[in-house]
């Protein structure tokens, strides 16, 4: 009975969805891990915040129509195809010089609108930081789906050509494939996912929940299918038993989320060595 009470919380059942939707959103975290940029939805994530901080004050000062989701979401996809573009022009190295130049600027703009704007504007800042699965809103929860389907529909109309880039991109180049625009596609999808997870789970907590089921997964998979489904599962199961966790044991909810995939990945690491 206690267990049915609360599967029918409305809370519990908001954070569950929350955390469906960010575990769809870390299959593109395996696609970044294939393309050789697992930190980038992490890094777009933190991006995200400055855009966040921007969207509260000019809501709160100018008008309502700067909405911090949608602000938090051009922050992260100029982030993102910033970062696509330097690796494009100058080389992969100057991949981590962009998003480095980007993260000063971002998380700069963060910290200053924090110090000036009043405590209750603080508070939905800091969401955007921290997070809170069990505080998701209605409306907090359509902006997220909205978000995860356009990603998903992009992601299943063009996967043959993200895993063509992703181990070729000099062939697929060679058999007529836009590079260009597809990688590009690419890290904006990289973008879009980064901030669906930092609504539901918090910035901090990105790289926990987006990458370390994709690096689990990786050690089992054997084709890129699988491993995008592997992925899904580790994510999805880690959040739902993480929420259970969190709300039998009156735990924070996205840091015990965010702390199962991360355990699952360490503990395949430790088989791995001693399998070998």
């Amino acid at each position: 009975m206690p267990m049915l009470n609360l599967m029918l919380n409305p809370l519990f059942l908001k954070a569950l969805v929350g955390v469906a939707l960010a575990s769809l959103m870390s299959m593109i975290g395996a696609v970044a891990l294939l393309r050789g940029v697992a930190y980038l939805p992490a890094e777009v994530s933190h991006s995200a915040l400055g855009g966040a901080a921007v969207g509260v004050l000019l809501s709160a000062y100018v008008s309502p129509a700067f909405e911090p989701f949608l602000m938090a979401i051009a922050f992260s996809v100029a982030t993102a195809l910033l970062t696509e573009y330097a690796g494009r022009r100058e080389g992969p190295e100057m991949m981590g010089a962009a998003i480095g130049g980007a993260l000063a600027v971002t998380m700069s703009i963060y910290a200053l609108i924090r110090g000036i704007v009043p405590g209750e504007l603080k508070a939905i800042i800091d969401g955007y930081l921290i997070g809170d699965l069990l505080l998701l809103s209605v409306s907090d929860i359509v902006e997220l789906a909205s978000v995860a389907a356009l990603v998903l529909f992009f992601l299943t109309t063009f996967y043959s050509e993200f895993v063509y880039l992703c181990f070729d991109m000099d062939g697929a180049e060679a058999l007529g494939i836009n590079v260009k625009l597809y990688d590009a596609l690419l890290f904006g999808l990289t973008g879009l996912a980064g901030v669906v997870a930092t609504k539901a789970i918090g910035a901090l907590l990105v790289y926990a929940f987006i990458i370390a089921p994709a690096a689990a997964a990786k050690e089992l998979a054997s084709s890129v299918k699988l491993h995008l489904t592997l992925t899904f599962v580790i994510a999805l199961t880690s959040g739902i038993l993480g929420l259970g966790l969190s709300m039998a044991l009156n735990l924070p909810a996205s840091g015990v989320v965010a702390a199962i995939p991360s355990t699952v990945y360490i503990a395949f690491l430790i088989f791995r060595s001693f399998r070998k």
